[in-house]
């Protein structure tokens, strides 16, 4: 899957379940930039956003991952040079 495309799936997904399996194939190599790790938490915040609207059964826990990816992109955002800042 190109990663383009992958957003736009992770982003149509309808469950929480759907959206998890997309974003493990998203997820950057451990060893990646920082930039790429803060590009994939924030439109990873923005599936979890968009899933916690329309899997109303996993509502909560949806949310519960936008808080927690939202910490990770603060922490990701302190190893970022001051430009990107």
């Amino acid at each position: 899957m190109r990663r383009r495309d992958g957003w736009a799936v992770a982003m149509r997904s309808r469950t929480l379940l759907e959206a998890r399996e997309t974003l493990l194939r998203l997820r950057p190599a451990p060893h990646a930039r920082p930039s790429e790790w803060h590009t994939y938490h924030q439109q990873t915040v923005e599936v979890y956003a968009q899933v916690a609207e329309v899997d109303t059964d996993h509502r909560h826990e949806a949310l519960y991952w936008v808080s927690h990816v939202r910490q990770k992109l603060a922490d990701v955002e302190q190893r970022l040079p001051r430009q990107r800042r």
